[in-house]
Protein backbone atom coordinates (compact mmCIF):
# COMPACT_ATOMS: atom_id res chain seq x y z
CA UNK A 1 0.00 0.00 0.00
CA UNK A 2 2.92 2.82 0.32
CA UNK A 3 4.41 1.78 -2.65
CA UNK A 4 8.78 1.48 -2.90
CA UNK A 5 9.31 3.89 -0.05
CA UNK A 6 7.48 2.50 3.19
CA UNK A 7 7.82 5.22 5.45
CA UNK A 8 4.89 5.34 7.18
CA UNK A 9 4.46 7.64 10.06
CA UNK A 10 6.53 11.11 9.15
CA UNK A 11 5.67 12.96 12.39
CA UNK A 12 3.72 13.39 15.54
CA UNK A 13 2.35 16.40 16.65
CA UNK A 14 1.49 17.77 20.28
CA UNK A 15 -0.69 21.41 20.34
CA UNK A 16 0.99 23.15 23.24
CA UNK A 17 -2.73 24.80 24.35
CA UNK A 18 -4.07 21.53 24.60
CA UNK A 19 -3.02 20.61 27.58
CA UNK A 20 -1.84 21.67 31.07
CA UNK A 21 1.08 21.00 33.35
CA UNK A 22 0.68 17.42 34.71
CA UNK A 23 -1.65 16.00 31.92
CA UNK A 24 -0.62 15.09 28.70
CA UNK A 25 -1.74 17.16 25.43
CA UNK A 26 -4.90 16.58 24.42
CA UNK A 27 -5.11 17.29 20.69
CA UNK A 28 -2.32 15.49 18.87
CA UNK A 29 -1.76 15.72 14.65
CA UNK A 30 -0.08 12.36 13.08
CA UNK A 31 0.91 12.74 8.95
CA UNK A 32 1.83 9.26 7.23
CA UNK A 33 3.63 8.96 4.56
CA UNK A 34 0.62 8.03 2.16
CA UNK A 35 -0.91 9.84 -0.44
CA UNK A 36 -4.19 7.11 0.66
CA UNK A 37 -3.69 8.51 4.40
CA UNK A 38 -2.03 11.68 5.11
CA UNK A 39 -3.01 13.63 8.49
CA UNK A 40 -4.58 12.70 11.32
CA UNK A 41 -6.18 14.05 14.49
CA UNK A 42 -7.05 13.27 18.18
CA UNK A 43 -8.61 15.40 20.81
CA UNK A 44 -8.55 12.83 23.55
CA UNK A 45 -4.69 12.60 24.02
CA UNK A 46 -4.50 9.43 21.49
CA UNK A 47 -7.59 7.52 21.91
CA UNK A 48 -9.20 8.00 19.43
CA UNK A 49 -8.50 9.12 15.63
CA UNK A 50 -10.16 10.35 12.82
CA UNK A 51 -8.67 11.14 9.29
CA UNK A 52 -8.66 14.67 8.53
CA UNK A 53 -11.40 16.08 5.55
CA UNK A 54 -10.00 18.59 2.68
CA UNK A 55 -6.72 17.73 2.80
CA UNK A 56 -4.76 17.71 -0.26
CA UNK A 57 -4.69 14.66 -2.72
CA UNK A 58 -2.15 12.33 -4.31
CA UNK A 59 0.46 14.00 -2.69
CA UNK A 60 2.70 12.32 0.62
CA UNK A 61 2.99 14.75 3.31
CA UNK A 62 7.10 15.26 4.28
CA UNK A 63 7.11 17.94 7.11
CA UNK A 64 4.69 19.10 9.19
CA UNK A 65 4.53 21.78 12.11
CA UNK A 66 2.13 23.45 14.58
CA UNK A 67 2.08 27.77 15.03
CA UNK A 68 1.22 28.34 18.25
CA UNK A 69 -2.38 29.85 17.14
CA UNK A 70 -2.76 26.10 16.94
CA UNK A 71 -2.22 26.42 12.82
CA UNK A 72 -0.97 23.53 10.88
CA UNK A 73 1.27 24.27 8.18
CA UNK A 74 2.92 21.06 5.66
CA UNK A 75 4.82 20.42 2.76
CA UNK A 76 3.87 17.79 0.37
CA UNK A 77 5.66 15.96 -2.51
CA UNK A 78 5.17 12.92 -4.74
CA UNK A 79 7.90 11.21 -2.98
CA UNK A 80 9.75 10.90 0.24
CA UNK A 81 12.82 12.14 -1.01
CA UNK A 82 15.71 12.88 -1.92
CA UNK A 83 14.97 11.74 -5.36
CA UNK A 84 12.04 11.58 -7.57
CA UNK A 85 9.82 14.59 -6.45
CA UNK A 86 7.93 16.00 -9.32
CA UNK A 87 5.36 17.42 -7.96
CA UNK A 88 4.60 19.51 -4.50
CA UNK A 89 2.83 21.78 -2.66
CA UNK A 90 2.06 23.53 1.20
CA UNK A 91 -0.58 23.72 2.74
CA UNK A 92 -2.04 24.81 6.13
CA UNK A 93 -5.16 23.87 8.13
CA UNK A 94 -7.05 25.98 10.73
CA UNK A 95 -8.45 23.44 13.34
CA UNK A 96 -10.60 26.42 14.24
CA UNK A 97 -12.85 26.51 11.37
CA UNK A 98 -11.76 23.12 9.62
CA UNK A 99 -10.60 24.89 6.90
CA UNK A 100 -7.34 24.01 4.53
CA UNK A 101 -5.56 26.55 2.33
CA UNK A 102 -3.07 26.20 -0.50
CA UNK A 103 -0.17 28.46 -0.04
CA UNK A 104 2.38 27.26 -2.49
CA UNK A 105 5.21 29.56 -3.29
CA UNK A 106 5.37 28.18 -6.69
CA UNK A 107 3.28 25.68 -8.34
CA UNK A 108 6.07 23.23 -10.01
CA UNK A 109 5.26 22.65 -13.83
CA UNK A 110 6.20 23.96 -16.83
CA UNK A 111 9.12 26.15 -17.17
CA UNK A 112 9.37 26.11 -13.49
CA UNK A 113 9.82 22.47 -14.12
CA UNK A 114 9.13 19.41 -11.67
CA UNK A 115 10.04 19.54 -8.04
CA UNK A 116 8.48 19.27 -4.70
CA UNK A 117 8.41 20.79 -1.20
CA UNK A 118 10.38 19.48 2.12
CA UNK A 119 11.83 21.69 4.67
CA UNK A 120 9.34 23.72 6.79
CA UNK A 121 9.95 25.54 9.87
CA UNK A 122 8.04 28.33 11.78
CA UNK A 123 9.43 31.13 13.93
CA UNK A 124 7.95 30.59 17.40
CA UNK A 125 8.18 34.38 18.42
CA UNK A 126 7.05 35.73 15.57
CA UNK A 127 3.41 34.65 14.73
CA UNK A 128 3.32 34.41 10.93
CA UNK A 129 6.68 33.91 10.09
CA UNK A 130 7.07 30.25 7.45
CA UNK A 131 10.00 29.01 5.70
CA UNK A 132 9.78 26.16 3.12
CA UNK A 133 12.36 24.35 0.59
CA UNK A 134 11.54 23.38 -2.24
CA UNK A 135 12.79 19.41 -3.28
CA UNK A 136 14.46 18.16 -6.64
CA UNK A 137 14.09 21.40 -8.64
CA UNK A 138 17.13 20.47 -10.98
CA UNK A 139 15.86 23.22 -13.11
CA UNK A 140 17.20 26.13 -12.27
CA UNK A 141 17.73 25.06 -8.10
CA UNK A 142 15.86 24.56 -5.26
CA UNK A 143 15.04 27.83 -3.38
CA UNK A 144 14.55 29.05 -0.07
CA UNK A 145 11.38 30.58 0.57
CA UNK A 146 10.06 33.12 3.84
CA UNK A 147 7.08 35.00 4.72
CA UNK A 148 5.84 36.55 7.53
CA UNK A 149 2.03 36.58 6.91
CA UNK A 150 1.42 33.17 7.47
CA UNK A 151 2.02 31.94 3.83
CA UNK A 152 0.27 34.98 1.95
CA UNK A 153 3.23 36.18 0.47
CA UNK A 154 6.41 34.64 -0.11
CA UNK A 155 10.07 35.49 -0.98
CA UNK A 156 12.74 33.50 -2.87
CA UNK A 157 15.85 34.00 -0.23
CA UNK A 158 18.49 31.95 -3.00
CA UNK A 159 18.87 34.84 -5.84
CA UNK A 160 20.23 37.14 -3.17
CA UNK A 161 22.14 35.03 -1.51
CA UNK A 162 25.62 34.32 -0.85
CA UNK A 163 27.28 31.27 -0.09
CA UNK A 164 30.83 30.63 2.41
CA UNK A 165 32.14 27.03 1.68
CA UNK A 166 35.56 28.35 2.91
CA UNK A 167 35.64 25.59 5.48
CA UNK A 168 34.80 22.99 3.37
CA UNK A 169 37.06 23.25 0.40
CA UNK A 170 35.47 20.47 -1.23
CA UNK A 171 32.48 21.47 -1.74
CA UNK A 172 34.01 23.73 -4.74
CA UNK A 173 33.57 20.43 -6.99
CA UNK A 174 30.07 19.79 -6.39
CA UNK A 175 27.99 19.84 -9.60
CA UNK A 176 30.79 19.63 -11.57
CA UNK A 177 30.38 16.25 -12.45
CA UNK A 178 26.85 16.59 -13.06
CA UNK A 179 25.05 17.58 -16.39
CA UNK A 180 22.81 20.66 -16.90
CA UNK A 181 19.35 20.36 -15.93
CA UNK A 182 18.16 21.29 -19.14
CA UNK A 183 20.11 21.87 -22.20
CA UNK A 184 19.13 25.89 -22.61
CA UNK A 185 20.10 26.40 -18.90
CA UNK A 186 23.58 26.69 -17.43
CA UNK A 187 25.17 24.25 -14.94
CA UNK A 188 23.25 25.25 -11.64
CA UNK A 189 26.64 26.30 -9.62
CA UNK A 190 25.15 26.32 -6.34
CA UNK A 191 24.25 22.69 -6.66
CA UNK A 192 26.23 22.29 -3.18
CA UNK A 193 24.57 24.80 -1.61
CA UNK A 194 20.88 23.93 -1.83
CA UNK A 195 20.37 20.79 -3.72
CA UNK A 196 18.50 18.31 -1.58
CA UNK A 197 16.81 20.77 1.21
CA UNK A 198 15.33 18.10 3.30
CA UNK A 199 14.80 20.24 6.53
CA UNK A 200 14.94 23.60 8.20
CA UNK A 201 14.96 24.85 11.22
CA UNK A 202 14.79 28.42 12.81
CA UNK A 203 16.52 28.78 16.32
CA UNK A 204 13.82 29.64 18.55
CA UNK A 205 16.28 31.67 20.48
CA UNK A 206 17.51 34.19 17.59
CA UNK A 207 15.35 34.58 14.94
CA UNK A 208 18.00 35.41 12.38
CA UNK A 209 20.03 32.21 12.64
CA UNK A 210 18.54 29.45 10.28
CA UNK A 211 19.93 26.35 9.20
CA UNK A 212 18.79 23.85 6.54
CA UNK A 213 20.08 20.54 5.48
CA UNK A 214 21.51 19.25 2.05
CA UNK A 215 22.86 15.88 1.24
CA UNK A 216 26.38 17.57 1.47
CA UNK A 217 25.90 18.93 5.04
CA UNK A 218 24.36 21.85 7.03
CA UNK A 219 24.28 25.21 5.84
CA UNK A 220 23.57 28.21 8.42
CA UNK A 221 22.73 32.03 8.64
CA UNK A 222 22.69 34.86 10.90
CA UNK A 223 21.18 37.21 9.08
CA UNK A 224 17.65 35.77 7.94
CA UNK A 225 15.42 38.77 9.19
CA UNK A 226 17.25 40.76 6.55
CA UNK A 227 15.14 39.35 3.95
CA UNK A 228 12.09 40.87 5.42
CA UNK A 229 13.62 44.29 4.92
CA UNK A 230 14.67 43.13 1.09
CA UNK A 231 17.74 42.54 2.35
CA UNK A 232 20.24 40.14 1.13
CA UNK A 233 20.84 36.61 3.30
CA UNK A 234 24.44 35.03 3.81
CA UNK A 235 25.00 31.42 4.98
CA UNK A 236 27.98 29.45 5.75
CA UNK A 237 28.81 26.05 5.89
CA UNK A 238 30.07 25.21 9.04
CA UNK A 239 30.09 21.47 9.72
CA UNK A 240 33.07 20.33 11.28
CA UNK A 241 33.02 16.70 9.64
CA UNK A 242 30.90 15.17 7.02
CA UNK A 243 27.22 14.01 8.80
CA UNK A 244 25.87 11.16 5.83
CA UNK A 245 28.92 10.03 2.98
CA UNK A 246 29.52 6.48 2.30
CA UNK A 247 32.30 5.39 1.65
CA UNK A 248 32.95 2.91 -0.69
CA UNK A 249 36.59 2.51 -1.00
CA UNK A 250 39.38 2.85 1.26
CA UNK A 251 43.25 2.04 0.92
CA UNK A 252 46.11 3.03 3.52
CA UNK A 253 49.71 2.92 0.93
CA UNK A 254 52.94 2.42 3.44
CA UNK A 255 53.74 5.92 2.63
CA UNK A 256 52.60 8.79 2.03
CA UNK A 257 48.81 9.96 3.64
CA UNK A 258 47.90 7.32 6.25
CA UNK A 259 44.29 7.14 4.21
CA UNK A 260 42.68 7.38 0.98
CA UNK A 261 38.96 7.36 0.50
CA UNK A 262 36.54 7.09 -1.71
CA UNK A 263 33.05 8.03 -1.61
CA UNK A 264 29.83 7.95 -3.24
CA UNK A 265 28.59 11.34 -4.32
CA UNK A 266 31.88 12.98 -3.49
CA UNK A 267 34.43 11.01 -5.65
CA UNK A 268 37.14 11.20 -2.33
CA UNK A 269 40.02 12.06 -0.18
CA UNK A 270 43.89 12.30 0.21
CA UNK A 271 43.36 12.16 4.20
CA UNK A 272 46.99 13.79 5.04
CA UNK A 273 45.27 14.50 8.30
CA UNK A 274 42.65 12.50 10.19
CA UNK A 275 41.72 15.09 12.48
CA UNK A 276 40.83 18.21 9.68
CA UNK A 277 39.30 18.56 6.56
CA UNK A 278 41.56 17.87 3.54
CA UNK A 279 42.67 21.82 2.74
CA UNK A 280 43.08 20.86 -1.59
CA UNK A 281 39.29 19.21 -1.22
CA UNK A 282 38.29 16.33 -2.84
CA UNK A 283 40.19 14.74 -5.97
CA UNK A 284 40.59 16.99 -8.66
CA UNK A 285 41.55 17.05 -12.74
CA UNK A 286 39.27 14.40 -12.69
CA UNK A 287 36.46 14.88 -10.27
CA UNK A 288 34.48 12.16 -10.56
CA UNK A 289 30.86 12.10 -8.99
CA UNK A 290 31.74 8.86 -7.09
CA UNK A 291 35.09 6.62 -6.61
CA UNK A 292 33.77 3.14 -6.25
CA UNK A 293 37.50 1.35 -6.43
CA UNK A 294 41.07 2.77 -5.46
CA UNK A 295 44.36 0.44 -5.71
CA UNK A 296 48.06 1.30 -4.85
CA UNK A 297 50.90 -0.59 -6.18
CA UNK A 298 52.59 -2.69 -3.64
CA UNK A 299 56.59 -1.41 -4.37
CA UNK A 300 55.35 1.85 -5.57
CA UNK A 301 53.16 2.94 -2.79
CA UNK A 302 52.71 6.60 -4.43
CA UNK A 303 51.25 5.27 -7.40
CA UNK A 304 48.18 5.23 -6.79
CA UNK A 305 44.49 4.22 -9.43
CA UNK A 306 41.20 4.79 -8.98
CA UNK A 307 37.92 4.36 -10.73
CA UNK A 308 34.55 5.82 -10.41
CA UNK A 309 31.43 7.36 -12.46
CA UNK A 310 30.83 10.66 -13.33
CA UNK A 311 27.56 12.32 -15.06
CA UNK A 312 28.88 13.64 -18.06
CA UNK A 313 28.45 10.87 -20.84
CA UNK A 314 31.98 11.37 -22.26
CA UNK A 315 34.20 11.20 -19.03
CA UNK A 316 36.92 8.64 -18.78
CA UNK A 317 36.09 7.62 -15.25
CA UNK A 318 39.23 6.21 -14.38
CA UNK A 319 42.47 8.26 -13.65
CA UNK A 320 45.88 7.35 -11.66
CA UNK A 321 48.23 9.50 -9.44
CA UNK A 322 51.98 9.25 -9.10
CA UNK A 323 52.34 11.32 -6.03
CA UNK A 324 49.50 9.55 -3.27
CA UNK A 325 46.60 11.23 -4.63
CA UNK A 326 47.82 14.67 -4.32
CA UNK A 327 47.18 15.42 -8.42
CA UNK A 328 45.61 13.12 -11.09
CA UNK A 329 45.90 12.01 -14.46
CA UNK A 330 42.50 11.18 -16.40
CA UNK A 331 42.78 7.70 -18.48
CA UNK A 332 43.41 9.02 -21.61
CA UNK A 333 40.76 6.49 -22.85
CA UNK A 334 38.13 3.95 -21.28
CA UNK A 335 37.55 0.19 -22.30
CA UNK A 336 34.75 -0.03 -25.09
CA UNK A 337 30.92 -0.34 -23.69
CA UNK A 338 32.15 0.57 -20.27
CA UNK A 339 30.82 3.39 -18.00
CA UNK A 340 33.17 3.62 -15.34
CA UNK A 341 33.02 2.27 -11.60
CA UNK A 342 33.44 -1.45 -10.85
CA UNK A 343 36.51 -2.94 -9.54
CA UNK A 344 40.75 -1.61 -10.39
CA UNK A 345 43.53 -3.03 -9.45
CA UNK A 346 47.37 -2.10 -10.17
CA UNK A 347 50.35 -4.48 -9.81
CA UNK A 348 52.91 -4.21 -7.79
CA UNK A 349 55.37 -2.56 -9.96
CA UNK A 350 52.77 0.09 -11.22
CA UNK A 351 53.06 -1.22 -15.11
CA UNK A 352 49.74 -2.99 -15.49
CA UNK A 353 46.43 -1.76 -14.50
CA UNK A 354 43.36 -4.26 -14.18
CA UNK A 355 39.46 -2.89 -14.53
CA UNK A 356 36.03 -4.62 -14.58
CA UNK A 357 34.19 -1.43 -15.36
CA UNK A 358 29.95 -1.66 -15.32
CA UNK A 359 28.87 -1.86 -18.54
CA UNK A 360 27.30 0.73 -20.70
CA UNK A 361 23.73 -1.03 -20.67
CA UNK A 362 23.92 -1.86 -16.62
CA UNK A 363 20.84 0.06 -15.28
CA UNK A 364 20.73 2.66 -12.07
CA UNK A 365 23.58 3.02 -10.19
CA UNK A 366 25.16 0.07 -9.19
CA UNK A 367 28.78 0.84 -8.26
CA UNK A 368 30.46 -2.14 -7.26
CA UNK A 369 29.31 -4.93 -10.12
CA UNK A 370 31.02 -5.00 -12.84
CA UNK A 371 31.13 -6.25 -16.77
CA UNK A 372 34.36 -7.74 -18.45
CA UNK A 373 37.52 -7.24 -17.50
CA UNK A 374 40.42 -4.95 -19.16
CA UNK A 375 43.76 -4.51 -18.88
CA UNK A 376 46.08 -1.67 -19.72
CA UNK A 377 49.76 -1.51 -19.85
CA UNK A 378 50.43 1.83 -20.66
CA UNK A 379 48.66 3.89 -17.99
CA UNK A 380 45.44 4.28 -19.59
CA UNK A 381 46.39 5.02 -23.23
CA UNK A 382 44.81 1.56 -24.13
CA UNK A 383 42.64 -1.66 -23.28
CA UNK A 384 42.93 -5.15 -23.96
CA UNK A 385 40.30 -7.70 -22.91
CA UNK A 386 41.76 -10.02 -20.60
CA UNK A 387 41.08 -13.37 -21.58
CA UNK A 388 39.37 -16.39 -19.47
CA UNK A 389 37.22 -14.13 -17.15
CA UNK A 390 33.89 -14.12 -16.93
CA UNK A 391 31.59 -11.42 -16.80
CA UNK A 392 32.01 -9.69 -12.96
CA UNK A 393 34.81 -11.15 -11.67
CA UNK A 394 36.87 -8.84 -9.38
CA UNK A 395 40.42 -8.57 -9.93
CA UNK A 396 42.97 -8.19 -7.21
CA UNK A 397 47.03 -7.86 -7.46
CA UNK A 398 49.74 -9.81 -6.03
CA UNK A 399 51.62 -7.05 -3.64
CA UNK A 400 54.87 -8.94 -4.27
CA UNK A 401 54.85 -10.77 -7.41
CA UNK A 402 54.37 -7.95 -10.55
CA UNK A 403 53.38 -10.41 -13.20
CA UNK A 404 50.66 -11.85 -11.16
CA UNK A 405 46.88 -11.35 -10.46
CA UNK A 406 43.70 -12.92 -8.87
CA UNK A 407 40.18 -12.51 -9.65
CA UNK A 408 37.14 -14.19 -8.07
CA UNK A 409 33.67 -14.25 -9.82
CA UNK A 410 31.36 -14.29 -6.93
CA UNK A 411 28.50 -15.70 -9.13
CA UNK A 412 30.01 -19.16 -9.20
CA UNK A 413 32.88 -18.43 -6.46
CA UNK A 414 35.59 -19.90 -8.39
CA UNK A 415 39.17 -18.06 -8.40
CA UNK A 416 41.56 -17.27 -11.41
CA UNK A 417 45.06 -16.28 -11.66
CA UNK A 418 47.42 -14.75 -13.77
CA UNK A 419 51.01 -14.62 -14.06
CA UNK A 420 51.38 -12.23 -17.44
CA UNK A 421 50.19 -9.23 -16.05
CA UNK A 422 46.57 -9.56 -16.38
CA UNK A 423 47.06 -10.25 -20.23
CA UNK A 424 44.95 -13.75 -19.67
CA UNK A 425 43.43 -15.81 -16.54
CA UNK A 426 42.72 -19.26 -15.89
CA UNK A 427 40.73 -21.05 -13.43
CA UNK A 428 43.09 -22.54 -9.90
CA UNK A 429 40.00 -23.15 -7.75
CA UNK A 430 36.25 -23.27 -6.90
CA UNK A 431 36.99 -22.71 -3.02
CA UNK A 432 33.34 -21.29 -2.19
CA UNK A 433 29.90 -20.81 -3.12
CA UNK A 434 28.53 -18.07 -4.90
CA UNK A 435 26.61 -15.45 -2.88
CA UNK A 436 24.41 -12.09 -3.94
CA UNK A 437 23.82 -8.63 -2.86
CA UNK A 438 25.45 -6.38 -0.48
CA UNK A 439 27.46 -9.77 0.56
CA UNK A 440 29.45 -10.06 -2.78
CA UNK A 441 32.72 -12.56 -1.86
CA UNK A 442 35.62 -10.46 -1.27
CA UNK A 443 39.04 -11.64 -2.66
CA UNK A 444 42.53 -9.61 -1.09
CA UNK A 445 45.89 -10.39 -1.14
CA UNK A 446 47.71 -10.18 2.20
CA UNK A 447 51.05 -7.30 2.03
CA UNK A 448 54.36 -8.49 1.87
CA UNK A 449 53.89 -12.28 0.64
CA UNK A 450 53.42 -13.76 -2.85
CA UNK A 451 50.50 -15.78 -3.41
CA UNK A 452 48.66 -15.39 0.03
CA UNK A 453 44.90 -14.61 -0.44
CA UNK A 454 41.83 -14.80 1.53
CA UNK A 455 38.44 -15.07 0.74
CA UNK A 456 35.45 -13.65 2.93
CA UNK A 457 32.12 -14.23 2.02
CA UNK A 458 28.83 -14.87 4.37
CA UNK A 459 29.44 -18.12 4.43
CA UNK A 460 33.18 -17.79 6.08
CA UNK A 461 36.53 -16.63 5.84
CA UNK A 462 39.07 -18.79 3.49
CA UNK A 463 42.45 -18.57 3.20
CA UNK A 464 45.13 -19.57 0.33
CA UNK A 465 49.02 -20.19 0.54
CA UNK A 466 49.62 -20.74 -2.61
CA UNK A 467 48.26 -18.67 -5.38
CA UNK A 468 44.71 -19.48 -5.30
CA UNK A 469 45.63 -23.49 -5.71
CA UNK A 470 44.28 -24.41 -2.49
CA UNK A 471 41.96 -22.93 -0.01
CA UNK A 472 41.60 -23.85 3.60
CA UNK A 473 38.61 -22.37 5.40
CA UNK A 474 38.85 -21.01 8.99
CA UNK A 475 36.95 -22.85 11.19
CA UNK A 476 36.00 -20.45 14.39
CA UNK A 477 34.92 -17.47 11.46
CA UNK A 478 31.14 -18.10 11.00
CA UNK A 479 30.41 -15.12 8.91
CA UNK A 480 32.93 -12.76 6.77
CA UNK A 481 31.77 -9.78 5.81
CA UNK A 482 34.75 -7.27 4.62
CA UNK A 483 38.35 -7.83 5.42
CA UNK A 484 41.34 -5.85 5.33
CA UNK A 485 45.46 -5.88 6.89
CA UNK A 486 47.56 -4.10 8.66
CA UNK A 487 51.11 -3.59 10.53
CA UNK A 488 51.71 -6.76 12.17
CA UNK A 489 51.57 -7.31 16.08
CA UNK A 490 54.24 -6.57 17.97
CA UNK A 491 56.55 -9.82 17.94
CA UNK A 492 54.55 -11.45 14.60
CA UNK A 493 55.85 -11.09 10.87
CA UNK A 494 52.38 -11.99 9.15
CA UNK A 495 50.13 -8.71 8.87
CA UNK A 496 47.30 -7.96 11.32
CA UNK A 497 43.70 -9.36 9.79
CA UNK A 498 40.93 -6.94 10.51
CA UNK A 499 37.39 -8.89 10.02
CA UNK A 500 33.49 -7.13 9.99
CA UNK A 501 32.05 -10.67 10.12
CA UNK A 502 30.66 -12.87 13.22
CA UNK A 503 32.34 -14.91 15.85
CA UNK A 504 30.56 -17.08 18.42
CA UNK A 505 27.53 -15.35 17.06
CA UNK A 506 28.22 -12.41 17.45
CA UNK A 507 28.81 -9.72 14.19
CA UNK A 508 31.23 -7.45 15.44
CA UNK A 509 34.55 -5.90 14.11
CA UNK A 510 37.50 -8.31 15.27
CA UNK A 511 41.85 -8.77 14.81
CA UNK A 512 43.65 -11.28 14.72
CA UNK A 513 47.58 -11.02 14.97
CA UNK A 514 48.47 -14.45 14.13
CA UNK A 515 47.07 -15.36 10.66
CA UNK A 516 43.61 -15.79 11.73
CA UNK A 517 44.28 -18.52 14.43
CA UNK A 518 42.78 -16.57 16.92
CA UNK A 519 40.59 -13.28 16.95
CA UNK A 520 40.04 -10.25 19.50
CA UNK A 521 36.84 -8.00 19.02
CA UNK A 522 37.95 -4.51 19.40
CA UNK A 523 34.61 -2.72 19.13
CA UNK A 524 31.72 -2.67 21.47
CA UNK A 525 27.88 -2.90 21.63
CA UNK A 526 28.37 1.33 21.84
CA UNK A 527 30.76 1.44 18.70
CA UNK A 528 28.50 -0.33 15.80
CA UNK A 529 27.89 1.87 13.62
CA UNK A 530 25.58 -0.24 11.62
CA UNK A 531 26.60 -2.03 8.34
CA UNK A 532 29.93 -1.87 6.70
CA UNK A 533 31.29 -1.46 3.33
CA UNK A 534 35.19 -1.48 3.99
CA UNK A 535 37.47 -2.74 6.24
CA UNK A 536 41.06 -1.07 6.13
CA UNK A 537 44.19 -1.39 8.16
CA UNK A 538 46.96 0.90 9.06
CA UNK A 539 50.54 -0.40 7.66
CA UNK A 540 52.42 2.29 9.32
CA UNK A 541 50.47 1.91 12.94
CA UNK A 542 49.58 -1.19 14.82
CA UNK A 543 46.03 -1.76 15.95
CA UNK A 544 44.52 1.41 13.64
CA UNK A 545 41.75 0.38 11.50
CA UNK A 546 39.36 2.61 8.99
CA UNK A 547 35.95 1.49 8.93
CA UNK A 548 33.79 2.64 5.55
CA UNK A 549 30.02 2.73 7.25
CA UNK A 550 27.17 2.70 5.18
CA UNK A 551 25.76 6.40 5.67
CA UNK A 552 28.09 7.27 8.79
CA UNK A 553 31.17 8.79 7.15
CA UNK A 554 34.63 6.99 8.06
CA UNK A 555 35.52 5.77 11.64
CA UNK A 556 38.88 4.84 12.46
CA UNK A 557 40.15 3.20 15.66
CA UNK A 558 43.09 2.98 17.76
CA UNK A 559 44.26 0.69 20.64
CA UNK A 560 43.23 1.44 23.97
CA UNK A 561 45.76 2.62 26.27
Amino acid sequence: AFGPARIGIAFVLFAPKSGRRGSPARRIFVGVSNPRMGIYASRDAGKHWRRLRGQPKGLRVNHGALSRAGVLYLTYGDAPGPNGMTRGAVWRYDPGNRQWRDITPIHPGGSRGSFGYGGLALDPRHAGTVMVTTMDRWAGGDAIFRSADSGAHWRNLAPGAGWDASQAPWLRWIGLAWPPAHARLPLHPGIASTGWMGAIAIDPFHAGHVLYGTGWGLWASRDVTAADRGGRTHWVFSDRGLEETVPLALISPPAGAHLVSGLGDLDGFRHASLATSPRQGTFSSPYFQNTSSLDFAGQRPEFIVRAGSSGWPHATFGAYSEDGGRSWHAFARRPAGSRGSGTIAVSADAAAIVWTPRPAWHPGMAFLRGGKTYVSLDHGRSWQLSRGLPPAARAVSDREDARRFYALAGRTGAVYASRNRGRSFRLVSRPVSAARGFNFPQLAAAPGRAGDLWIATPAGLWHSADGGRHFTRLAEVEKAFQLGFGKAAPGHRYPAIYLFGEIGRETAVFRSGDAGKSWARINDRQHQYGRFHVVCGDPRIYGRVYLGTDGRGIVYGDPAR
